[in-house]
């Protein structure tokens, strides 16, 4: 029986050559689609998930509440916390502080290389599974002087990985010891790093680790197996009250699961976003796509239903069944959807370099384990069973006597029924195309919007070595040089400064604000190097030696502080006081999700970048001279530089590979949509190719039978778009509020979409109904 079902669906299959075609070609690319973002989806759940007590595992977050309203909720923490909340709380088993990650440089021999880790307690390998492979653990972390390396790391300095006990030159200031070698930290993790420094050595330069009122480490905490969640423990969230003047803010204790995928918060709260929002908006789009092709199936297997009404009936007659009849046209569907499969398989494999070069993944195809052919083969049967369901249903639902009598002819139902399928496809079709044109206005408009400096022809190079100890020569250097137009230095960078403070005070303050302001610590010429314009006043200078305790202020400051004529004001930052010597028009110094922030900036000597403003068309010779300075003043080091415009980007690369994405997504919908349409115009043109005839035959033009038979896809296509259009309105108009600055949706948006998706239709249904209104009508009718 089994075989003669296999045998009778390759028959229909061969027989029907078009229909299974389009059929498999729309199933191969929507299965290849689905298998894709799977992996990927599953790849993103798996991160951090390998830790075998991960459900006790929690990173600390803090909020704090201004009086403006505003929330800030940081993973920022004091550095006493972690050693107070393990000593003070019987729930807390474990604890560790964790540096943002460290770049250094390490030498070994003639070997030169920068490398990225953490400096951390010991306890850190005690939280977190990352195995130690040879010689200590986090013993190795209890003292200076001593480093733990991957084994990636140990074969890049010695070749080899037995190399316990060797020294291993940091910084090129000290030596230290390899006290263990770990095992490569995995793809799926938060923490990148190829070495861990003990955080003791952190310490010895960094005092404030020693203040409670410091916020600027991050803390993570493991509980006893016991323990309830920490957010369920009241006077755990309000401890920081009780030993920090931190009277604003209260603890909040993530778990190590949301760390990676849900990390949106506002006004104290996780608000729903984060990278899960994308896994869900693919989980979507996903579905989208393999619905659309298995809708090419149902309308096209259901179109033909007219032509296989007789072989029902003949079935039915010899004692088929209904549900033997079920199962041959569920095989066929099967059948077709496992050869789309197999295809698909070889699809996802040549794609996914590129997929994984776009969104920075690791995914690969592991045919050795079951989880691989599982989820493979179940998308695979679950698209065959969807697609081929309602055909096999609606097929064998006829009577032997009922096919006899109206052979040929389909109830209503059945027309109403695909009718709505190829709406439905439509209407998909068209809010992927709204999403996609609303995404990419809204990363144009980010990348040419003003952010108050000139971040094109500007770049950036880390202070590195005794860098700093020669600033004003260097400066003076680059400076001379004629692709240079001027050269400064800050604390931080552009687009993320990292520091804030409350602590400041001004003429008429309430006693009761509380507002953070960003203050930046800067070099003389910062003004002009990033090419910021002062509304007001002056900027910092060699002349004015006070001014190395005056303060800059931007607009947003001002206007906070409620000074109307905010220069010439004495105000106090962190106890430091001094006067605004000038007012800033507002420039960006962070990403257009959050609100413009106050900043001050202030002329003092902790700088960790130089920034040069070029004028040059020729940019690597000037680089090229640039590098050559810093190897004078400064050999150890290599040469490192970025350019700001392309580093402010990075600040919007998940929304730029989602524009990417959903342009691809949006074009392999419509062309598997425009394939069951080619279809069903195809199969529409056969079964009234004698009515074409005779109206031939009575005068009708070309043109005329073309609308005639363009004209009912067509209406169904706008239906589609109206069913869409206010969809897409309330979804992207929520995905826009996530900006301060957005675009607006604009009617001509809806009017473009609409047009494109009547055109794409327009021009794959034309292809048929031209060449079925060319027919001579001669041989439409020699049989009649």
């Amino acid at each position: 029986m089994l075989r003669n079902y296999l045998l009778t669906s390759l028959r229909n299959l061969y027989k029907n050559k078009l229909y299974t075609i389009v059929n498999l070609l729309g199933l191969t690319i929507g299965l290849s689609c689905v298998m894709l973002i799977s992996l990927w989806i599953l790849e993103q759940y798996s991160f951090d998930n390998f830790h075998p007590n991960g459900d006790r595992i929690y990173r600390v977050l803090e909020n704090q509440y201004y009086s403006d309203g505003f929330v800030l909720t940081t993973s920022a923490t004091p550095g006493q916390l972690a050693a107070s909340l393990k000593t003070n709380w019987p729930e807390i088993a474990l604890s560790s502080r964790v540096t943002w990650g460290d770049e250094k440089l390490f030498k070994v021999d003639n070997k030169v290389f920068k490398e990225k880790g953490y400096h951390a307690d010991p306890d850190f390998l005690r939280i977190f599974n990352f195995p130690v492979i040879a010689g200590e653990g986090a013993d190795a972390l209890e003292e200076p002087g001593k480093i733990l390396i991957t084994t990636k790391m140990a074969e890049k300095y010695f070749g080899h990985t037995d190399v316990v006990g060797q020294m291993i030159r940091v910084d090129n200031e000290r030596e230290v010891q390899i006290a263990g070698v770990m095992a490569d930290v995995p793809d799926n993790t938060s923490f990148k790093f190829d070495f861990l420094l003990p955080l003791k050595d952190y310490e010895k330069n960094n005092d404030w680790l020693k203040n409670w009122n410091s916020n600027g480490i991050r803390t993570f905490l493991m509980t006893t197996p016991q323990s309830p969640n920490l957010n369920e423990i009241p006077d755990l969230k309000e401890y920081l009250k009780t030993v920090s003047d931190q009277d604003n803010a209260d603890l909040l204790f993530q778990g190590l699961a949301d760390m990676y995928l849900r990390y949106d918060y506002k006004d104290g709260k996780y608000q729903g976003g984060g990278r899960i929002t994308y896994i869900r908006l693919f989980a979507i789009i996903a579905l989208f796509i393999i619905l659309i092709a298995c809708i090419n199936f149902m309308n096209l297997s259901t179109a033909r239903a007219s032509t296989r009404t007789k072989e029902v009936g003949i079935r039915r007659v010899s004692g088929a069944t209904r549900g033997m009849l079920i199962r041959q046209f569920l095989g066929e569907s099967l059948l077709l959807s496992i050869f789309a499969g197999v295809f698909a398989v070889v699809l996802v494999q040549l794609s996914l370099p590129a997929f994984n070069e776009l969104f920075d993944a690791h995914i690969y195809l592991d045919f050795s384990k079951v989880g691989v052919w599982s989820l493979l083969l179940g998308i695979t049967l679950l698209a065959g069973f969807l697609a081929g369901s309602y055909p096999a249903f609606f097929l064998s639902r006829f009577q032997p006597i009922e096919i006899f009598n109206k052979l040929g002819k389909q109830g209503k139902g059945a027309n109403w029924f695909r009718k709505g399928l190829v709406v439905t496809q439509f209407a998909i079709a068209t809010f992927l195309i709204v999403g996609t044109m609303v995404i990419y206005l809204q990363m144009n408009h980010i990348r040419h919007q003003n952010l108050g400096f000139q971040k094109e022809n500007f770049i950036y190079m880390p202070v590195n070595g005794t860098l700093w100890d020669k600033y004003d020569l260097v400066k003076t250097e680059l400076t001379n040089l004629p692709g240079v137009q001027s050269v400064s230095a800050s604390n931080g960078l552009i687009y993320q400064w990292g520091n804030n403070t409350s602590s400041v005070s001004w003429p008429g303050k309430d006693p009761e604000a509380s507002i953070l302001f960003q203050t930046i610590p800067v070099e003389l010429d910062f003004m002009e190097t990033i090419g910021a314009d002062l509304v007001d006043g002056r900027d910092f200078s060699a002349a004015f030696p006070a001014d190395s305790t005056n303060f800059i202020v931007n607009e947003r400051a001002a206007e906070m502080m409620g000074l109307q004529q905010a220069v010439g004001e004495r105000i106090t930052v962190q106890g430091d006081e001094g006067q605004i010597i000038g007012m800033v028009k507002n420039f960006r110094t962070n990403s257009l999700h959050v609100e413009q922030e106050p900043v001050i900036l202030m002329h003092r000597p902790w700088k960790n970048f130089i920034f040069a403003r070029l004028n040059t068309d020729d940019t690597q010779q000037t680089l090229g001279q640039i590098e050559k300075i810093l190897a004078t003043h400064n050999p150890a080091y290599p040469f490192e530089f970025s350019f700001v415009d392309k580093e402010y980007e990075k600040l919007y690369r998940t929304e730029a590979r989602v524009g990417t994405l959903s342009r691809l997504f949006a074009i392999l919908s419509i062309f598997i949509s425009c394939l069951g349409l080619f279809g069903l115009a195809t199969f529409t043109a056969q079964q009234r190719t004698k009515e074409i005839g005779i109206r031939k035959v009575m005068g009708a033009s070309i043109s005329q039978l073309s609308t005639l038979l363009s004209g009912e896809f067509l209406k169904l296509v706008i239906v589609g778009f109206v069913i869409a259009a206010p969809v897409a309105w309330l979804v992207m108009h929520d995905w826009l509020e996530r900006f301060v600055s957005h675009i607006e949706l604009s009617w001509w948006i809806f009017i473009m979409a609409a047009v494109l998706s009547i055109s794409i239709a327009l021009l794959t249904i034309s292809l048929q109904t031209i060449r079925a209104a060319s027919i001579n009508p001669v041989k439409a009718l020699r049989y009649e």
